[in-house]
């Protein structure tokens, strides 16, 4: 298990914070024998602040490709736009994690419920 720092919204806006946990995810599973990881069961879970991360480092994954790096990405509780952590940017990036977020909730409650 790793806990992972990473830049505060509102000096840091997205992608940014999303971004160093894309960052410190990719440093540890690039050498997974030296931390003991099982590149087949890596999960990528946040609370708060961190849930958004979580779910926006999922999202990001999948952009670019690198989704099966990961084989589970739960947001427990993420601040979202609406809450005060956030100042909304009209980014479009911001947008789009904003829906994955609310659609990752439902799926996770799916798939850890049964």
């Amino acid at each position: 298990m790793f806990n992972c720092q990473y830049r505060l919204a509102p000096e840091t806006e997205l992608p940014g914070n999303v971004l160093d946990g894309y960052a410190a995810l990719k440093y540890v599973l690039s050498d997974p024998d030296k931390y003991g990881i099982d590149k087949d069961h890596v999960a990528v879970y946040g609370v708060g602040g961190g849930g958004l991360v979580s779910l926006g480092l999922g999202y990001h994954l999948a952009k670019e490709g690198e989704s099966a790096l990961v084989s589970c990405v739960i947001g427990n509780c993420p601040c979202s736009y609406g809450d005060h952590w956030f100042k909304p940017t009209g980014n479009e990036y911001n947008a789009e994690v904003n829906d994955v977020w609310r659609n990752t909730q439902k799926e996770s409650y799916k798939m850890l419920t049964g």
